[in-house]
């Protein structure tokens, strides 16, 4: 298979948000006889010397292509989702700063687990999800109590922050719906109080 710029174009190339996530670089190896238009393409030095077992840098989002042109022949998973980091995830995913290990931390290892697949794939899919549910309760209360300027939302991903900040949004709407339906309630009881002295 060759390999081009026309050819180099995530699946989701018309998501926005996605392909941002997938701009994180991955640690890949290359066979020996790599073209060195490859290396170009992908922003990299060209080696000086060609062995195999390479290692550059490439986007997440161009693992899928160069798998499948078989120059690459492996790719190492990034630390958001090494053993360690999952680990911890299980562990207490509720205290871990995941702005710290991707700020795409959901969408970015969604994809990571999906081009792994098999039971790798699936621990890493399984640990996402198990985060959130862990983490789910602590957004909650910074969207209803503490708004989304607390300082603790600096531990959030991306996705997290937006939960916050639309939640953080109707929770105000609603509390102002609440006091101004109490205020205009109290009104109308003291009009009505004002009429009833007066006759």
């Amino acid at each position: 298979m060759s390999l081009t710029q026309n050819n180099i174009q995530p699946s989701s190339f018309f998501d926005a948000d996605a392909l941002l996530a997938m701009q994180g670089p991955v640690e890949a190896f290359f066979r020996g006889d790599t073209p060195k238009e490859i290396y170009k393409i992908l922003g990299q030095p060209v080696p000086a010397s060609f062995a195999d077992g390479h290692k550059s840098e490439v986007p997440a989002y161009l693992i899928d292509v160069l798998r499948r042109s078989e120059y690459m022949q492996q790719w190492k998973f990034p630390r958001s989702c090494q053993e360690k980091s999952l680990e911890i995830m299980k562990a207490d995913a509720s205290c871990v700063r995941l702005s710290a290990l991707n700020t795409d931390f959901y969408a970015y290892n969604a994809r990571i687990a999906e081009l792994a697949g098999g039971i790798a794939g699936a621990e890493i899919a399984q640990t996402l999800l198990a985060s959130f549910r862990k983490r789910f309760p602590k957004m909650l209360n910074l969207a209803l109590h503490m708004g989304e300027k607390s300082k603790e939302t600096a531990k959030l991903d991306r996705f997290e922050e937006r939960l916050v900040r639309v939640g953080a949004g109707q929770s105000n709407a609603f509390r102002e719906w609440r006091y101004g339906a109490e205020k205009e309630n109290k009104r109308g009881k003291k009009r009505k109080f004002n009429v009833f002295q007066s006759s």
